[in-house]
């Protein structure tokens, strides 16, 4: 009887083998799949904070930048009107030159107006020549903006063309989670598959092995009986 006792005991045995060998590869699968994807989220957080913070900065570039235009816009009217007032008082001063021999009485308060319309003129020459100067310093301050609103631009794309490259990540380790859950059911099944085909190896060892004592208990009565009868 301990040799059919080692072959009951043989399936159950495997069967416990198969079980402790699929549990630990479940926990493995499990542990995989969530480190995995808790570093993908990770990623993916840290991207989209990269992304915001690129958006800040760019909203922040084109605010100054428009304050910067705004400012030249009103630097190149301002040199508009000091052209306009120049040509005019140009305008007068030789108006006042083709009437300097005009021996009447008015000629004192044009000599006047002369050096007054001279002042003027030079006061609106250095006006003119700051806003030339501010409006150069304009345009060289604007350049280095318009230099990082264009970095900015790029590494904004770049942040969400990682994004969407990380989220594209994140769905595929999704379904290879999925898959390996399907596989780990198809083998709880083959498993299962096993045990009962095990189980029903052991009721057909058992029934033949009844039926070999029952017929060796036949022969010993037999045998008894021809030697009794002799």
């Amino acid at each position: 009887m301990s040799a059919e006792q080692s072959r009951e005991e043989a399936p159950s045995q495997r069967e416990r083998d198969l079980s402790t060998k699929l549990e630990e590869a479940e926990l493995a699968i499990q542990a995989n799949s969530r480190r995995e994807l808790k570093l993908l989220a990770e990623l993916l957080k840290a991207k989209t904070t990269l992304l915001d913070e690129s958006q800040q900065r760019e909203h922040r570039l084109s605010t100054q930048l428009e304050q910067n235009t705004a400012g030249l816009d009103a630097s190149q009217k301002r040199e508009k009107q000091a052209l306009t007032q120049l040509e005019k008082l140009t305008s007068e001063f030789e108006a006042f030159k083709e009437n300097a021999d005009d021996p009447s009485s008015e000629i004192l308060e044009k000599e006047a107006a002369l050096v007054a319309s001279r002042q003027q003129e030079r006061q609106l020459s250095m006006e003119l020549q700051s806003v030339k100067n501010e409006l150069s310093s304009y345009k060289d301050s604007r350049k280095p903006i318009e230099r990082e609103l264009a970095d900015a631009k790029k590494a904004l794309e770049q942040s969400r063309n990682s994004a969407t490259e990380q989220s594209n990540h994140l769905d595929e380790a999704n379904k290879k989670v999925r898959e390996l859950s399907k596989e780990l059911e198809q083998s709880k099944q083959k498993i299962s598959d096993m045990s009962k085909a095990s189980e029903q190896a052991d009721r057909n060892y058992q029934s033949l092995w009844s039926r070999y004592n029952r017929l060796q208990e036949s022969n010993k009565n037999y045998h008894y009986y021809q030697q009794s009868t002799s």
